[in-house]
């Protein structure tokens, strides 16, 4: 059994920065932010980077900008770090890095894709179960596949996922689609700033399309990108609203059209603005509910066997 990682001041520039055996984000790495790079200065490094111990040099498992922003502060300095032992086993540094999210450290469902990926090629699925769990997942092997086949998609998607921009469940239902049409997905939730049930309706009417017609997504937006989403007098909601509602006709012409036919319809009515009459969803059959809002209860029940008549001989 290897020894446990141990406690210890390393000089920043013996730390390998390119070594990227263990980095979690397949983009290219951004600097540290400026506030991560104050807070070192003023307080120092609080939560002490991960590191694993090689024959010839130190490289990086977690921590990579805050050992980037102590490099700004202090170049020359020494940093207090988690040690991984160069006999530890290669997967016992993901193990840790899981082990750190329940101290506070969050990992992006492309680093989860990622770190599994990678710990999968080093041992069996079995074993990368109990990580999955402790990651607020149910230990299921489908769960694991569905996880990994993320890293499937195009890689604009993947940092909008990274980012929180795209979400997890709109994520799943993006592999379906080619690259270009998964990047111009990102694009329109970014400026239209797409989030919860709108994004996934984007989503799938965009994916309904798109099967039906097995025509891309720029040419089948084409003509509303042009007319619509470009028109200045329009602010970012009423523009993602006439978005999803031409998809919404698109995907469904005959419940738009039957839509349209039943209001003309209670238009030609003339009724007054305390009585409404609505359609059964998807119009599943012929009927519609009336109904009458009243001042109180005490008009109800004044009305109330007029109503009854009515009802019993309707």
């Amino acid at each position: 059994m290897h020894r446990l990682p141990h406690s210890d001041f390393i000089n920043i520039p013996s730390i390998n920065l390119a070594d990227r055996t263990y980095h979690l984000c397949p983009f290219n790495q951004t600097a540290p932010e400026k506030e991560l790079i104050e807070s070192i200065r003023q307080f120092g490094i609080l939560h002490p980077p991960i590191l694993k111990q090689r024959k010839s040099n130190i490289i990086i498992v977690d921590g990579r900008k805050r050992i980037l922003a102590a490099r700004l502060v202090r170049p020359d300095d020494k940093i207090m770090c988690l040690v991984i032992p160069e006999e530890a086993e290669e997967e016992f540094a993901y193990k840790l890095i899981v082990e750190e999210t329940s101290c506070g450290r969050q990992l992006s469902l492309v680093e989860q894709a990622t770190l599994f990926d990678n710990f999968l090629k080093l041992k069996p699925v079995e074993d990368a179960l109990p990580l999955l769990e402790k990651l607020g997942y149910k230990p299921q092997k489908h769960i694991l596949d569905e996880l990994v086949s993320l890293l499937t998609l195009s890689s604009a998607t993947l940092l909008a996922i990274h980012k929180g921009i795209i979400l997890p469940k709109s994520a799943r239902k993006m592999r379906k689609l080619s690259a270009e049409d998964q990047e111009l997905l990102v694009q329109l939730i970014s400026s239209l700033h797409l989030g919860g049930s709108k994004q996934h309706k984007l989503i799938d009417y965009c994916t309904e399309l798109i099967m039906r017609t097995n025509i891309p997504l720029k040419k089948l937006l084409h003509e509303f990108i042009a007319d619509d989403i470009q028109d200045n007098n329009k602010n970012i909601p009423q523009q993602s609203a006439a978005l999803l509602m031409w998809l919404h006709k698109k995907c469904f012409p005959r419940s738009t059209k039957a839509e349209d036919e039943f209001r003309k319809s209670v238009a030609g009515l003339c009724l007054p603005e305390h009585i409404h009459i609505d359609h059964q969803p998807s119009f599943e059959d012929d009927s519609v509910t009336l109904s009458v809002k009243f001042p109180d209860l005490k008009t109800v029940h004044k009305a109330l066997p007029e109503i009854l008549e009515i009802a019993r001989n309707s």
